[in-house]
């Protein structure tokens, strides 16, 4: 991993609070903003595509992840 003053984090600007989002409409008027939500614990290809797909139809890609307390759906271990 490379650190430093110099180099930024990559996630730096990734990881935004709700108030972060107001900014970020702010930062890029005219583009068009894509969200997907859901749960991504487990990350698969399924998700990949989700993303790629919903990347395609606008400019920049918010992902937003439902907290674990409000998973309602039962997981096997």
């Amino acid at each position: 991993m490379i650190t430093g003053a110099a180099v930024p984090s990559r996630t730096a600007r990734k990881i935004l609070s709700l108030e972060g989002l107001s900014a970020l409409r702010a930062e890029h008027p005219g583009q068009r903003i894509v969200l997907c939500h859901g749960a991504f614990d487990l990350v698969h290809i399924g998700h990949l595509i989700h993303f790629e797909e919903a990347k395609a139809l606008g400019d920049i890609l918010v992902v937003t992840i439902t907290a674990d307390k409000h998973i309602t759906k039962k997981r096997s271990v």
